[in-house]
């Protein structure tokens, strides 16, 4: 029971951490307060005298700073969501009580939940494609930073369902149900789906035809970059270092 608690507060910690990051690249990212605006303007005008001597074009330079910003919130997104296979299966081990079902002789455990995600992307994938194409058609299509706002909305409301069953809903033998957890890989994965899809045409969008492969690299590093960070908040979630 002590290391329930123990985990309880780590993920109340990481919780904290993530809305208090959602919320910072959110209002970077769509609704920059005038101060923000103000500041962003003056970093921009301070180098762009430089990248124009060099191609040209300043508008470019602030599609190469909003593509940065949203690599940002790739970063944040992805080392959240990467949890998956490590702090919240290693809950899942522990603290979650799994359906005491047999299904032609096979009963569910714990590693199931590796095979939930697929099945969410499976199910969902062409319910998204067909509402991004009747939102565009309906000119109500969400534009590229919206959507990754609402994948880091998706992310932050997934740990919070379960850091609310965590304190809420555990029983006598100090675990919650597998329905929390799978609510919570299903906010995960509506999450994803708003935002890893557009990630890529996103880099073509914003980035020179000459510098694609170059901004292409860049994406997939931030990635790259957000799985160590999963990797370090795996390790504060378990008690490690």
């Amino acid at each position: 029971m002590y290391r329930f608690y123990r985990y309880n507060a780590a993920m109340r910690s990481v919780l904290v951490a993530v809305c208090c990051l959602l919320a910072a690249v959110t209002v970077t990212a769509e609704t920059i307060t005038v101060s923000a605006a103000v500041s962003l303007k003056e970093a921009m005008d301070a180098v762009a005298p430089a990248f124009e001597k060099h191609s040209g074009d300043k508008v470019q330079l602030h599609r190469y700073i909003a593509m940065l910003i949203l690599f940002l919130a790739n970063i944040l997104f992805w080392s959240l969501f990467e949890q998956a296979g490590s702090s919240l299966n290693f809950l899942a081990q522990d603290f979650v009580k799994m359906p005491d079902v047999s299904i032609f002789g096979w009963t569910p455990t714990f590693e199931v939940f590796q095979s939930v995600n697929p099945v969410f992307i499976i199910l969902l994938a062409p319910v998204f494609a067909t509402l991004w194409v009747k939102l565009d058609k309906a000119e109500w299509n969400p534009s590229i930073p919206r959507k990754f706002a609402y994948g880091l909305a998706g992310a932050a409301l997934g740990f919070y369902v379960l850091v609310f069953a965590i304190e809420n809903f555990v029983d006598a033998g100090g675990k919650i149900s597998w329905t929390w957890l799978a609510l919570t890989y299903l906010i995960h994965t509506m999450g994803e789906l708003c935002l890893s899809p557009i990630g890529l045409a996103m880099v073509t969008k914003l980035a020179m035809p000459k510098e694609t492969g170059l901004a292409m690299g860049g994406w997939f590093l931030s990635i790259a970059m957000a799985n160590f960070v999963a990797g370090r908040i795996a390790a504060i979630a378990s008690g490690g270092n």
